[in-house]
C-alpha cells in the first residue's frame, strides 16, 4: 500500500522499516546532538555565572555548528 503524500515525523502510529543502517546513523546523530547540546550549555554556563568572556568566539562557532 503506497503512501500517498509525506506525514508529518510527530504523527501517532509506529515506523516500520527493515534498514538498520539507517537506525543506527539515528541512534548516533542523537547522540552527537545530545552531546553537542550538552557542551553548548555548558559554555554558556560558564559565559553567564563564571563571566569567562574568553569562550565567547568558541560558544558562537559551535552555535554555528550546531545549526540554524
Amino acid at each position: 500500500m503506497p503512501i500517498s503524500k509525506v506525514r508529518p515525523v510527530m504523527r501517532l502510529g509506529g515506523w516500520l522499516g527493515y534498514h538498520r543502517f539507517y537506525y543506527a546513523a539515528s541512534t548516533k546523530a542523537q547522540v552527537e546532538l545530545t552531546n553537542r547540546r550538552t557542551e553548548l550549555v555548558e559554555i554558556h554556563r560558564l559565559l553567564i555565572k563564571e563571566r569567562m568572556t574568553n569562550l565567547l568566539s568558541e560558544f558562537r562557532d559551535k552555535l554555528d555548528e550546531f545549526g540554524p
